[in-house]
């Protein structure tokens, strides 16, 4: 009895015994997956896709252009409802030139010789003479009276609006992120829905204890 029952002790402290830690597996299950390895993708949720985050899923946006208001300043009067002057472009002056008579003296030579050295005499004097010239002047515009205005303008009708030419008068514009879709595809998981488990990292975990031996011991 007592032969048999020293065997049987030294057989446990000699050979390997089951790893009681991971049940001698070799690996423990991950809690997070459960070994599949993967999870529900956090980005999309497993949908695929995720409503656009710049247009809030709506697929449109407020017109940068009249801010949705649908119009905009007219182009061709520049807001004003009014065309400007052909005749004086819009300033209300003209520029006219008129006649001035002005006055002058000038240089006359009278008599040119030489003396009995040889040297040049001369005699001369000024007289004053007048002369004509073109003087520019400004006067108020007499096609507009000084407004500086040519009529209505037929564009807006004289209001100064239109109706803006980027949204065509809708107040909105399509969202360049979503093209208009209100959603983006998941980049995360790449259409899968799934994405590598974070606590397994898509990997067996090993037991720490018998280092996936699934036992150990001598």
């Amino acid at each position: 009895m007592l032969a048999d029952y020293s065997a049987k002790v030294a057989r446990l402290l000699t050979e390997p015994v089951n790893c009681p830690y991971c049940a001698a597996k070799g690996d423990l299950d991950c809690p997070a997956c459960h070994n599949v390895r993967t999870v529900v993708c956090p980005k999309c949720s497993g949908k695929l896709r995720f409503a656009c985050t710049r247009c809030n899923g709506g697929g449109e946006l407020v017109c940068p252009n009249c801010r949705g208001s649908h119009q905009e300043s007219c182009g061709n009067c520049g807001g004003t409802g009014h065309l400007r002057c052909s005749a004086c472009s819009g300033s209300g002056q003209v520029t006219v030139y008129e006649t001035e008579t002005r006055t002058r003296q000038e240089f006359v030579l009278d008599n040119v010789g030489f003396d009995s050295a040889g040297n040049p005499v001369y005699e001369r004097h000024y007289e004053t003479r007048e002369y004509t010239e073109q003087v520019p002047k400004r006067q108020t515009c007499g096609s507009c009276g000084g407004s500086g205005r040519g009529g209505e303008c037929g564009t807006c009708g004289g209001d100064g609006w239109v109706t803006c030419h980027r949204c065509s008068g809708g107040g909105t514009i399509q969202c360049g992120t979503c093209r208009g879709t209100g959603w983006i595809d998941c980049g995360k998981c790449r259409g899968t829905g799934k994405v590598t488990c974070p606590t397994c990292r898509g990997r067996v975990i090993d037991c720490p204890l018998c280092k996936g031996k699934t036992s150990y011991g001598h």
